[in-house]
């Protein structure tokens, strides 16, 4: 089960944003909330509070009073034309000074940014001026002037810049339309002028609202089960979009011997990469939960096998899956043989795994166990230590070969433990297969910033073998 943050999107303002006349009877807002709903499923919610009549007083109560209580991510604020209305004669005094109305702007957008994350204001929309004189209130003659609505909407711009509010000029995109085929009455959209501003809405916003919606920066605990059934891999994945499957690209990362998915390295590039749109899994091939695996009961078969077990749950959603494996992670991902893989990074990775072994401070303190000594004291068993006097410079560049459908790069740190193995995993298999150095870093890429060059030249490579196709 998913730990969703549900996003609130809320609307104030006057009868157009209540939807009035819309054969749906939902309005502007309500076919954004569809169009929304559509893309961000699961992630969104909505609350229409416009009212029929509301001023921009009253929008300002409002937000105080009903909106600000549901505590919303996301506001829209569509009101105005209502602070123009003259009465009896179209040269009379406006409902509304502009004093006041500075002062109920100022007051809206200062309440409104000081609270919401983010705040959109619609522009009023011109009305056609042929249906005036209205009746209003006690049938007195009401009067709404299109070069009012100009001046106004110009002033609520600048209002909306001083606090860095997005204003959405609605106004000239109706300017291109034949109002009498958008406006019921002269100033409510008909149903083709609601569309109209829903769709000129998502455009505008949907960017933006998608970094509200979904906080890619969310861990989302999962499980598995092991094969056997006996143990349970434990992993995190963050998500580009917020839920599985709503990016079409997907990067799995498989750590080093004694590392961890919570290594600096990898929490580091899950955030880096989801912010550049791959949905990103990482999990532990050992951990100190009671029914996961442990190091020193390991192997690098095992190691595989669990890389596989990942890989044929979560991969299927996804046509584009990339493998990062680091260090020790190389071998695990190479030995897995993954299927359907786009490309595959391996970042310092092991090579050779005979001199791997004869190049550690392995002490053997028992039939079946060796502590290797790194500063700090790992078990590992005998099976992993006598498993890896299989794995020399042909055997590795065979497992290469086996993947010849699947680009393999490799990034040396200029630094790192392995820059010496100009023979490597890339070595064998795929025409274009790479390596690439990264100058002044060291095995976990933690030297001034030469992550981001890390991420950077990951990113590029894979890349080049993304398919837009879709998900499968």
């Amino acid at each position: 089960m998913q730990n969703i943050k549900y996003r609130k999107i809320i609307a104030l303002g006057d009868s157009i944003t209540n939807g009035c006349f819309d054969d749906r009877a939902i309005g502007w807002f309500g076919r954004l909330s569809e169009k929304l709903v559509k893309h961000y499923p699961t992630r969104v919610g909505f609350n229409n509070l416009a009212m029929d009549g509301d001023r921009t007083i009253d929008v300002y109560h409002r937000l105080c009073a009903e909106a600000l209580t549901r505590k919303p991510d996301i506001l829209f604020i569509a009101c105005g034309v209502n602070d123009l209305t003259r009465w009896q004669s179209p040269s009379a005094p406006m409902d509304f000074s502009r004093t006041l109305r500075k002062e109920m702007w100022m007051n809206l957008l200062k309440t409104a940014t000081d609270n919401i994350k983010q705040v959109y204001v619609l522009s009023i929309l011109p009305v056609d001026e042929k249906v005036f004189p209205q009746p209003g209130e006690y049938d007195e003659p009401l009067y709404i002037k299109n070069e009012d609505i100009i001046a106004y909407n110009e002033e609520i711009k600048r209002w909306c810049a001083d606090f860095d509010v997005v204003f959405l000029d609605t106004h000239s995109l109706f300017m291109q339309e034949n109002l009498e085929e958008v406006l019921l009455d002269g100033v409510h959209p008909l149903t083709k002028g609601h569309e109209i501003i829903a769709d000129f809405v998502y455009d505008q916003t949907k960017t933006s609202i998608e970094k509200t919606a979904y906080d890619t920066q969310s861990d989302i605990i999962w499980s598995l089960k092991t094969q056997d059934g006996l143990h349970t891999i434990y992993g995190i994945a963050n998500y580009a979009r917020g839920a599985a499957g709503l990016s079409n690209k997907a990067i799995f990362f498989v750590h080093g011997l004694t590392s961890h998915k919570n290594e600096f390295l990898h929490k580091v590039a899950a955030k880096r990469f989801c912010a550049l749109g791959y949905d990103v899994y990482r999990f532990d091939l050992y951990s100190h939960e009671d029914d996961a695996r442990r190091l020193r009961d390991c192997t690098l078969e095992l190691h595989a096998m669990d890389v596989r077990t990942v890989l044929d749950h979560y991969a299927s959603a996804y046509k584009n899956v990339y493998i990062v494996g680091h260090s020790y992670g190389g071998p695990s991902t190479m030995t897995a043989q993954p299927e359907n893989i786009r490309a595959i990074s391996l970042w310092d990775p092991s090579f050779n795994l005979i001199n791997f072994m004869e190049n550690q401070a392995l002490e053997r303190i028992s039939e079946d166990m060796y502590m290797v000594n790194w500063n700090i004291q790992f078990l590992i068993s005998r099976r992993m230590v006598e498993e890896a006097q299989k794995y020399d410079t042909q055997s590795c560049l065979a497992l290469s070969q086996s993947l010849a459908d699947t680009p393999i790069q490799v990034i040396h740190p200029r630094n790192g433990l392995y820059i010496n193995d100009t023979v490597s995993w890339h070595s064998a298999g795929n025409p274009n297969n790479e390596r690439m150095i990264i100058e002044g870093a060291g095995h976990v890429f933690d030297e001034n910033d030469t992550i981001s060059d890390l991420i950077r030249v990951t990113d590029e490579w894979f890349r080049r073998f993304y398919t837009q196709d879709g998900i499968k």
